[in-house]
This record gives C-alpha cells, sequence and structure tokens, in this order.
C-alpha cells in the first residue's frame, strides 16, 4: 500500500493582525485538515483543529499542533491554550490533546454550565541557551 504524502501550509489570515492557519493537503491538491491560532499577548490560543473522519489516525492532528507549537517556540511563545467543548469528547478528542500534552479540564457538564474555565492549555517551555533546568534533566 502506498503511503500518503502530505505537505503543510501556513498562512496568515488578513482580516486579522495575528491570525494564522495551517493547511493539511494529501498530494498538495485535497485538503485534508487544518489548525487555525492566533497570538493574544505571550499566549497561543488554538481556535480550530480539525482533520476529515476519512484522514484520522494518519498523525495528521499532531503534526498540524507541533507546526503551530514550533511558530509558537518561534515568537516566543510558550503556552498554548484553546476552549475544550462537552461535546467535542465523544470522538476521543479528549485523549488525543492529552496524549499530545495538553491538560485538559476533566468537566462533565453539558453547555448549560459552559464558562471561562473550559481551557485547556499546554506549557512548552521556555528556551533555554546552553543550560537545561534539573527538571528538563529528568525527562
Amino acid at each position: 500500500m502506498e503511503k500518503q504524502k502530505f505537505t503543510y501550509k501556513q498562512t496568515k489570515l488578513s482580516k486579522y493582525e495575528n491570525k494564522y492557519r495551517i493547511k493539511c493537503f494529501e498530494n498538495s491538491t485535497n485538503n485534508v485538515g487544518s489548525i487555525t491560532f492566533e497570538i493574544k499577548g505571550k499566549i497561543m490560543w488554538l481556535h480550530h483543529l480539525l482533520v476529515k473522519a476519512p484522514y484520522r489516525r494518519q498523525h495528521i492532528g499532531k503534526e498540524l499542533l507541533k507546526l503551530m507549537e514550533n511558530f509558537a517556540r518561534e515568537n516566543q511563545i510558550y503556552t498554548v491554550k484553546g476552549k475544550f467543548y462537552p461535546e467535542s469528547d465523544a470522538d476521543g478528542v479528549r485523549t488525543f490533546y492529552e496524549t499530545q500534552g495538553y491538560v485538559v479540564p476533566n468537566k462533565t457538564q453539558n453547555w448549560e454550565t459552559y464558562d471561562d474555565t473550559w481551557v485547556m492549555y499546554k506549557n512548552l517551555g521556555y528556551a533555554h541557551s546552553t543550560t537545561q533546568t534539573h527538571t528538563e534533566k529528568e525527562k
């Protein structure tokens, strides 16, 4: 079976000052997924991550997150946050984000109780020149 060839393209959304999108293309023409994010101060806000159903479990979502996180680090941003919606968990979204190192709120409420505490986050760590902290060496 031939391995799928995926390419990724990042663009700045022209209507917004600091909002970006990275798209994943199969064989450079078929858009199979995307991630939309925004820089607000010293936080990268993840707005939207989508991979079309037939293309899931091929590491596209993982790669999109990795590209966004690399962009954050390049811009000296070390915290990523995003809203986590209760209905999102039905397809294993919580597990996906947790395996990528995100802390996801463990909420069981429904939309009637939705508030600002439904925020997931990940600390990307700080860039160090040649020294590492004790905790980083242990990892």
